[in-house]
């Protein structure tokens, strides 16, 4: 009885985890950003690689192994989830990794990468060619994009040690995620005359 009730827990932790790694493993396209935020993401089964993500042309194989292409950018949707399990938006003629969403959120250059290590920093690698570039941004609006010391001017304090902090952080982006940390945990002041 007792390798019966062994037997059965270990069942259910695995479809447990296969569940849990279905949910994450789900590729497809998000029509809008309302999307992207509500999680509703159209599935594409059976995405393979594709040289153009970055374009947003991605590509799948139907049940009898004939390969699709769908072009995000043609049928103007909002962004994609990869098979590298990141999400992506457009930005202007191309399509941006998110990296962090918060009071301002960061995303870089498509065929970038970046992984966070076991104390939490993140860190970045170019591409192949050396290309990687950081967009900040409110609200995930490409509108707002501008450069990190302008997305945190509203709060004078932060900026100001952001400015005063002389400290070797290596890569500049490092000082940048440091007081990027700081400004998304911070609650933002109410203007004058607004109310609660």
């Amino acid at each position: 009885m007792k390798t019966i009730t062994t037997h059965l827990a270990i069942l259910f932790l695995l479809l447990f985890i296969n569940s849990k790694a279905d949910i994450n493993n789900e590729f497809g396209y998000y029509t809008t950003k309302d999307d992207y935020l509500k999680k509703k993401i159209t599935i594409i089964q059976n995405m393979e690689e594709s040289e153009n993500y970055n374009v947003g042309e991605l590509i799948y194989k139907d049940k009898k192994n004939v390969e699709h292409k769908i072009s995000c950018l043609k049928e103007k949707y909002w962004g994609f989830r990869y098979i590298d399990g990141l999400d992506y938006m457009y930005m202007d003629g191309f399509f941006a990794k998110i990296v962090l969403l918060g009071r301002i959120d960061l995303l870089i250059s498509p065929k970038a990468s970046f992984k966070i290590d076991t104390d939490g920093k993140y860190v970045f690698n170019k591409t192949k060619d050396g290309k990687l570039n950081f967009y900040f941004m409110k609200g995930l609006d490409p509108e707002t994009q501008a450069t990190f010391e302008k997305m945190i001017a509203d709060e004078k304090l932060i900026l100001k040690e952001y400015q005063s902090d002389k400290d070797n952080y290596g890569e500049f982006i490092n000082k940048q995620m440091l007081y990027l940390k700081k400004y998304n945990e911070a609650v933002p002041k109410l203007k004058k005359g607004a109310k609660k």
